[in-house]
């Protein structure tokens, strides 16, 4: 694992470890990015952007800066960071699509 706090260098560890930078990856970042510091964010998706050959894609939950500043805190662990512009932040990392959906506009037929 890798402790962002501490700064360990997790795709430095991948790479290491025998990840393929060539081939395209699918990244999940579930329950993850709201949890690091603005900071922290950047750094990971600038390192995901420099690991992803093209075809690569990313996906993860995120919340607005709104939320932040509400103190929402699921679990006791507090909201640390939100965007207004998570497609921006993907462009900076080196991905030039990117598609933000707002839950309120999906639906699920459990038919």
């Amino acid at each position: 694992g890798a402790d962002f706090a501490r700064g360990d260098d997790w795709a430095a560890n991948l790479v290491e470890a025998g990840f393929d930078a060539t081939a395209p990856t699918v990244w999940l970042l579930e329950g993850l990015v709201y949890y690091l510091r603005d900071h922290d964010v950047n750094t990971l998706l600038g390192k995901i952007g420099k690991l992803s050959a093209p075809g690569s894609a990313v996906f993860h939950d995120s919340i607005t800066k709104s939320y932040v500043s509400a103190n929402i805190a699921p679990g006791g662990a507090p909201f640390v960071s939100g965007s207004d512009d998570y497609g921006a932040l993907w462009r900076a990392a080196g991905f030039d699509t990117s598609i933000v959906r707002d839950l309120a506009t999906i639906s699920v037929d459990r038919r």
